[in-house]
C-alpha cells in the first residue's frame, strides 16, 4: 500500500540509540521486534514493539533530534518538548491501541550506561 511507500521513505530517527536500546533489550531477555507497523492505514511505524513481551500494544519510539524542539535562548537551558510531527505520530498510534514510550537520544547519551536500564524501565512502566 501507498501508506508503507511512504513510512519506508521516512528518515530513521537516532539509529545509534535504536542499536543501543535493542542491544539492552536483548540483554534483558525481551523479546520485540524492529519497524512495527501498526496497520496499514497509519503513516508512521513502531521503532520497537513490545508487544510480544507484554501481551498489549507497548511500543517505544527513537525520533532523534527531530523528535524534540527547545524553545527559548541555549543559556535558558529549557526542556526539549514532543515536535507536532511526533506528537501526532503518537496520537495516531493510541487511536489504534498502542501506548508508546520516547526515548530522548539527548537524555540516553547524557546517561552513564547503568542508569539507562532504569530509564528504558521507567518508559515502560509509564506505557
Amino acid at each position: 500500500p501507498r501508506v508503507r511507500q511512504l513510512v519506508k521513505s521516512t528518515p530513521l530517527g537516532d539509529e545509534e540509540v535504536l542499536k543501543e536500546v535493542v542491544a539492552m533489550l536483548k540483554e534483558l531477555g525481551w523479546q520485540h521486534s524492529l519497524g512495527h507497523m501498526a496497520d496499514d492505514t497509519v503513516p508512521a511505524y513502531i521503532d520497537i514493539s513490545l508487544e510480544e513481551k507484554f501481551g498489549r500494544k507497548v511500543g517505544l519510539l527513537v525520533p532523534g533530534s527531530r523528535g524534540f524542539l527547545r524553545c527559548g535562548l541555549p543559556q535558558e537551558k529549557l526542556p526539549s518538548k514532543e515536535s507536532g510531527a511526533l506528537s501526532l505520530t503518537r496520537r495516531l498510534l493510541h487511536a489504534r491501541g498502542w501506548v508508546t514510550g520516547v526515548v530522548d537520544s539527548e537524555k540516553w547519551r547524557n546517561l552513564p550506561p547503568k542508569k539507562r536500564l532504569a530509564y528504558l524501565g521507567d518508559l515502560v512502566t509509564e506505557c
